[in-house]
């Protein structure tokens, strides 16, 4: 049986995801970490300090023991270049995980998010037990449905779900994809 393995290093043709560091602090800050535009869909606010950042990194580093702790800094392959950042989150649901991810405005409309979000799902769905990946997006964030919808995330527009962030609930809907398909076919494309 497999068992889950955390924050392993995994590439993509562009890019390189890899466990946070601490010395990552001003570059999260200046890249994405801070900017209101970025975090305007997400469930925390700006940080206002390299400090707060460095402060959320620490916090991240210690949890990296625990293999069911997924927190990668995403970077180009060929600069190493800080973009953004993906996780996976743990459900009451054993083998269900929930993804999201933030990148530098800079970086939007590359296509970096779906590429990452089709690796990190490869790796979750291939080496570990994960059997269903979920994401929220909020109902105004278009181009993050679209991203989902690229990995193969499957959207359920009749219903939506309130969720707490800490400026208050806002609306989004939910989507899911299960690692077997229609007639045990795999419904990823790599």
């Amino acid at each position: 049986m497999k068992n889950y393995a955390g924050t392993v290093p995994l590439t993509s043709h562009r890019l390189f995801l890899r466990p946070f560091r601490v010395e990552d602090a001003e570059a999260m800050y200046q890249t994405w970490a801070s900017d209101p535009e970025v975090t305007r869909f997400l469930t925390w606010s700006p940080h206002r300090s390299v400090a707060e950042t460095r402060l959320l990194l620490e916090s991240w580093c210690r949890r990296y023991k625990d293999p069911r702790f997924f927190e990668w800094a995403v970077t180009l392959k060929d600069t190493g270049e800080l973009i953004g950042s993906f996780c996976a989150m743990t459900t009451i649901r054993r083998k269900t995980l929930m993804i999201g991810y933030s990148y530098g405005k800079a970086y939007w409309g590359k296509g970096y998010a779906t590429e990452a979000a089709k690796r990190v799902v490869q790796y979750l769905f291939s080496e570990t037990p994960c059997d269903t990946v979920t994401a929220r997006y909020h109902i105004d964030n278009k181009a993050s449905g679209h991203v989902l919808s690229k990995t193969g995330l499957v959207t359920d527009f009749q219903k939506t779900e309130w969720v707490g962030t800490d400026r208050g609930m806002v609306e989004c809907y939910r989507c899911t994809l299960k690692k077997e398909g229609n007639n045990g076919k795999n419904r990823l494309f790599f």
